[in-house]
């Protein structure tokens, strides 16, 4: 029991060990395979950046990487936050800063009451959505035009439907304003010109609206503008190649795993070596047990041919060791024979 004992808990030790060398075995097998598929899809987004191959919406995106100033996860993380910024940035600003200047020209516009608050921005957001995210799909559609995905006669029909509510809106919004300031401008000088023929006592003359305010530069700048916010968003995606993101984003997965993969090649190789060690002091303390039993044995032994001397010169007969050996074996013998009577003749348990 005692050699039994000593056994097992240095090969626990160690199996326990080698559960975790297999689990980081499986591990690093699967940061692998990872890798190696990070590194395929980016090998094929070179290939489309390189001409030689076509990206998976069929267009051809040929043209340079984005290029960084080393291969450090940090300089990537933001260059490619950056790319993704410069190209929503143009549609974020307009939503921002025109919806509240359009709502309140429309209530303005319209007369509306200020407990009214959900029509003007009702019709401020949807003037946003036009003036933007028109243009934006737009020129979307027109770089997979130009990239070798023509337009289809039904997507020519819905683009040039998106195109008239985008100038449309423009115009609508620039006359909306330009009418606004119009409309205060002829409050002002009618105040004016109250104000004098009071002092003076002569008559009130009417005023001409577009004698005070000429509403046709005005009207031309704010198409221009309304409608500007919107050619550079197409424009923007027009020639945009997101293949270029997309590439940095798989150099990007590229560097991660590899990352990975050397983090857990690194645990293994330390559970190897723990592994190794503990495998040398099992070892040894096996090799010194091994050693103390078979000392214990040869003390045993001599003892007991001792003791046999001593049990036949005292009986005085040298056949005495043996007899007692014998009578030993007997006794053995029957107890056994009894054991197995006693079991046979019992009566089964109902409880079986």
């Amino acid at each position: 029991m005692k050699k039994s004992t000593l056994r097992v808990q240095p090969r626990t030790y160690v199996d326990v060990r080698s559960v975790s060398q297999k689990g980081l075995t499986d591990e690093l097998e699967q940061a692998n395979n990872r890798l190696e598929k990070a590194r395929d899809e980016h090998a094929e987004s070179l290939a489309v950046l390189a001409g030689t191959q076509n990206a998976k919406d069929g267009t051809h995106r040929a043209g340079d990487p984005l290029t960084a100033r080393g291969a450090q996860r940090r300089t990537l993380l933001l260059l490619l936050a950056f790319a993704g910024i410069a190209v929503a940035l143009p549609l974020i600003l307009p939503m921002g800063i025109e919806s509240k200047v359009i709502s309140t020209n429309v209530r303005d516009y319209m007369r509306l009451p200020d407990e009214d608050v959900w029509a003007p921005w009702f019709i401020a957001v949807s003037a946003i959505l036009a003036l933007t995210v028109a243009p934006f799909l737009i020129g979307k559609r027109l770089n997979k035009a130009i990239h070798g995905k023509p337009f289809t006669p039904w997507e020519e029909v819905v683009y040039a439907v998106g195109a008239f509510f985008w100038l449309g809106t423009a115009v609508l919004m620039a006359f909306i304003r330009v009418g606004v300031d119009q409309a205060a401008r002829v409050a002002q000088v009618e105040a004016q010109r109250i104000e004098a023929a009071e002092a003076t006592g002569q008559v009130v003359e009417p005023v001409i609206a577009d004698q005070v305010f000429n509403p046709v530069i005005p009207t031309i700048w704010w198409i221009l503008v309304l409608a500007g916010m919107g050619a550079t968003l197409l424009l923007i995606e027009t020639f945009d190649n997101p293949s270029k993101r997309v590439e940095l984003k798989r150099r990007l997965a590229v560097l991660e795993f590899e990352a990975q993969v050397d983090a857990l090649a690194e645990d293994l190789a330390q559970v190897e070596g723990q592994i190794a060690l503990a495998e040398e002091h099992l070892a040894a303390s096996l090799a010194m047990w091994d050693e103390e039993l078979i000392a214990i044995k040869s003390r045993a032994e001599r003892d007991k041919q001792v003791y046999r001397a001593e049990l036949c010169v005292v009986s005085g007969d040298p056949a005495m060791a043996n007899a007692i050996q014998a009578r030993d074996r007997r006794t053995a013998e029957e107890q056994i024979a009894k054991a197995w009577a006693a079991d046979t003749l019992a009566e089964p348990d109902p409880a079986r």
